[in-house]
């Protein structure tokens, strides 16, 4: 999360012409939503993909199974690369103050 806060956070520097305190204040709106799926996926992870049991176990390995790289790839691109643009244009779309 760290490596992602400092992309977002020089992203947002960079729509608001320097102003850190805006940027710093949308970065806090954003990164609470990224933090809670993050933790959220991770639960779910833990309990359902790596320790299932039974036809659990069963179902997951059926799925995953099924899974390319690539398909890999896009679910952790939220993890490993952050959506920038994103962050971009919810700074232009709103006051800094919300």
């Amino acid at each position: 999360m760290t490596i992602e806060d400092g992309f977002c956070l020089a992203e947002l520097i960079d729509g608001v012409d320097g102003d850190f305190a805006a940027a710093f204040r949308r970065l806090e709106a954003l990164r609470l939503t990224r933090a809670a799926r993050v933790h959220l996926e991770s639960c779910a992870i833990w309990h359902r993909l790596l320790h299932a049991e039974g036809v659990g176990r069963d179902v997951r390995s059926a799925t995953l199974a099924d899974w390319d790289e690539a398909h890999m790839f896009d679910c952790l691109s939220l993890c490993r690369r952050p959506d920038t643009a994103k962050c971009t244009l919810r700074l232009s779309t709103r006051s800094a103050n919300e």
